[in-house]
Order: C-alpha cells, then sequence, then structure tokens
C-alpha cells in the first residue's frame, strides 16, 4: 500500500492528467509503466512519472528494513533534485518543473492543515485537569491545548515548562544527555508541531521563555545540534537543579565533602554531628554550587577559573563573620515557678547558626574580572524557575541581615 498516494495524485492532477495512476506492488512495476500509453508522453509526466517511482521505491525499502530514518519528506527533495539536475533540461524547463512540485506542495499542505483542523475539532479533551489535578478551562490565559494521536489534552503551560526544563537539563554525572520531552499522560514524544506550538504559545502570551527552551527552539529542535552549542550552559543548568532542589539527604555527605575540602580556610568551625542536618544544607547550597562548579564546569572557562577563587572569598568571609558556627551550646536560665518563690535552673541546648547570607558576602580586593565572574555566577540564579516545594533555598537570605555594627537585629532572630 503507497502511503502517499494522496501526494501523487496531486501531482498528477497539476499535471493535467485525466487518470490517475500509482507504482505497483509488482518488481518490475509493468503495470505501472503501461498506464503511459493511455496518456500524452510529455517531458513533464515521463520525469514525474519516474520521479514517483523512486520516491516510492526509496520508501518502501526503508519500510521492509524497518528503517526509522530519513523520513519520507527527505526523499521528496533529494529525488527532486536529482530530477532538476538533469543536464539535458534547460533552464525554463526546470523552472516549470519546480512551480508544479511547489504549487504540489502547498496543496498537500493545505490538505494536510484541513485534516488536522477537523480532527482537532472532532477530537475530545480526555484531560482537562494539571499535573495536581485542578481542573482547567481552554479559556484560560495559562492553559494550552495540544492534539496528540485522536484526543486533546491541556496543560498548563507552567506545567510543560517543568518538563521541558527537566527533560532537556537531563545530565547524569553532569554530562549532557537530554531525554524526549514527552507527554506525560500517554507516555507520547512531543513532535516538532507541538514543540512549536508550545513556543510560540509562551511567546505570544508573553510569559518569561525558558532559556533551554529558547536554545533548543535554536536549533530545529534537533538534540544533537542542541548538545554541541549549548554544552557549557547544560552543565551549568544541570548543576543548580541539582545543588537547590536536590534531597537534603543526597547533598549534606557533599557539604561535608567540601568543607573537608577547604579544611585550610574551615579549620576554625567545627559542625557538630547533632548540627541539623537540613539547615546546615540549606545554608551551604550557594556555597556547594560554586563548588560543583570549580569541580565540573568545563576547564578553562571563565566560570570554571573564577568559581575557585570566589568559593574560597566566601568561605573567608563566612569564617571571618562567626567562628563559632556549628557548636553546640548549652544556655542555662533561671526561671521562677508560679505560684511559688522557688527559683529553678532550666538548661536548654541550641547550636549556633548565625552566619552571614551568601549574597551579602564582599570579596577581599575585587576586581573587574572578579565582580563580572560573580555576578556572572550569581545573577545566573534568576533566570530559572525552580518549585516552591522543591527550593529549600528560599529563607537562606532571610535568615539574617547585617547592621553596622555586625550583630543581628531582633526581627531576624525571631
Amino acid at each position: 500500500m503507497n502511503i502517499m498516494k494522496t501526494f501523487y495524485r496531486i501531482i498528477q492532477t497539476h499535471l493535467g492528467n485525466k487518470e490517475i495512476f500509482f507504482p505497483d506492488e509488482s518488481e518490475y512495476q509493468c503495470e505501472y509503466w503501461s498506464h503511459f500509453l493511455k496518456i500524452p508522453l510529455t517531458t513533464n509526466n515521463i520525469l514525474f512519472g519516474q520521479y514517483i517511482l523512486q520516491v516510492d521505491k526509496a520508501i518502501s525499502n526503508r519500510i521492509k528494513k524497518q528503517m526509522s530514518k530519513p523520513s519520507n519528506i527527505i526523499y521528496k527533495f533529494f529525488y527532486l533534485k536529482q530530477v532538476l539536475e538533469n543536464i539535458f533540461l534547460s533552464e525554463e524547463k526546470r523552472e516549470e518543473l519546480l512551480h508544479i512540485f511547489c504549487h504540489s506542495q502547498k496543496t498537500y499542505w493545505a490538505f494536510s492543515k484541513l485534516a488536522y483542523l477537523y480532527k482537532y475539532k472532532k477530537a475530545k479533551i480526555v484531560i482537562s485537569t494539571d499535573l495536581e489535578l485542578n481542573t482547567l478551562s481552554i479559556k484560560e490565559r495559562n492553559v494550552i491545548c495540544l492534539f496528540q494521536g485522536t484526543a486533546n489534552y491541556l496543560f498548563r503551560i507552567y506545567d510543560l515548562m517543568k518538563i521541558i526544563n527537566r527533560s532537556l537539563s537531563n545530565s547524569p554525572n553532569f554530562f549532557s544527555s537530554p531525554l524526549p520531552i514527552k507527554n506525560p499522560y500517554n507516555n507520547l514524544e512531543f513532535t516538532h508541531i507541538d514543540l512549536y506550538a508550545i513556543y510560540f504559545f509562551i511567546r505570544h502570551r508573553q510569559f518569561i521563555m525558558p532559556p533551554l527552551f529558547e536554545k533548543f527552539y535554536k536549533a530545529n529542535f534537533n538534540t544533537t545540534r542542541f548538545i554541541k552549542d549549548n554544552e557549557c550552559f547544560i552543565r551549568m543548568v544541570a548543576i543548580k537543579n541539582y545543588v537547590y532542589s536536590s534531597h537534603t539527604t543526597m547533598l549534606y555527605p557533599a557539604v561535608k565533602a567540601m568543607l573537608y575540602s577547604y579544611r585550610t580556610i574551615m579549620k576554625k568551625i567545627t559542625i557538630d554531628p547533632d548540627f541539623p542536618k537540613e539547615k546546615l544544607v540549606n545554608i551551604m547550597r550557594p556555597y556547594l554550587e560554586l563548588y560543583y562548579i570549580n569541580a565540573y564546569y568545563i576547564e578553562g572557562t571563565t566560570k570554571h577559573n573564577e568559581s575557585g577563587r570566589i568559593l574560597k572569598e566566601k568561605l573567608k568571609a563566612f569564617i571571618g563573620f562567626n567562628p563559632q558556627f556549628g557548636r553546640k551550646k548549652l544556655i542555662t536560665k533561671l526561671s521562677y515557678i508560679h505560684f511559688s518563690d522557688k527559683a529553678k535552673y532550666i538548661s536548654t541546648i541550641t547550636f549556633d547558626d548565625k552566619h552571614i547570607p551568601f549574597h551579602h558576602c564582599i570579596c577581599h580586593a575585587p576586581t573587574s574580572v572578579t565582580i563580572a565572574g560573580l555576578d556572572s555566577i550569581i545573577n545566573v540564579i534568576e533566570q530559572f524557575e525552580f518549585d516552591s516545594e522543591e527550593d529549600e533555598d528560599e529563607s537562606i537570605d532571610d535568615m539574617s541581615t547585617i547592621d553596622d555594627d555586625n550583630s543581628l537585629t531582633e526581627e531576624d532572630e525571631e
């Protein structure tokens, strides 16, 4: 069965043939060529007849060998190029043949669009909730309807952004390995049509375009080209996602390893084994990001060279602000019992967690290169959005502020 009969029919219609014929399944194509006796043997008919035969044979061989690439469209233009490169054709005849093909292709696209719109309007909405099972309406500004298979799916655009970022930033051991962007409800990969629809929906509705998706669009949604052109950027995003989205139990050993690596700087600090792990990890996430950039970023780049030195300056400021950080303290207070004149000493165990916020650390003797490198590393955090549930770093900068006398305010201590 010929899978491109519609396109073959359109070409022959534009050639002015009253009788339409298709390549048969036989090896010698005898029946196919016998049709030429019933039509005028013009140059256009002969050339396009041979063109149709070559395209159909190439597609049939691909199907028999179960090959996934190249697609049908590659064959259509490859064999057209061969026809136009015939040395016996005049320039006028080439223009005529190209005009017939373009006119046929335009008609084919129009019918394809009509078929798509018909299926889209007749298809039922099978998913009308977001990933958190909240009901969606197609009239909402941030809701997009995607047609896939035989059904329509409603998505909140922010959910799609998370799926896209998670797929494109996939980097096992920080080596770029983007995953196909799939529909979470049927596990089918989004086609280029779906990806273009998502991209222009974000663009026209004036939402913030995810940087990775913007670069994927510029690579024509070609994964190989996307990796080749954006290896550094993908690794940067992967490091950031890992540091700010991973659970405490995964990052706590890395924090201990970082502090041990810089033990010459942090030798005055002793972290008590009972110090809350979650609090320690949340405080150290920005430092850990610099640590991973220095360890895994592309060697020789500015960020790689600057991150190690900036991390040392940050840790020096950290230790200078509170050398007692992480230590266990026993606080004893004299308390009077109600309705009695007796006094009783009550002891409570606390941990010294006073620290300078990461973004308030001032590097010593900054140079223009240092400031540029620092800004490029710190400000990149603002380029991405993380889940409020997953991002455990929200309270880092709000835990304390510094007055002129290097003391914490009462509001911050609360």
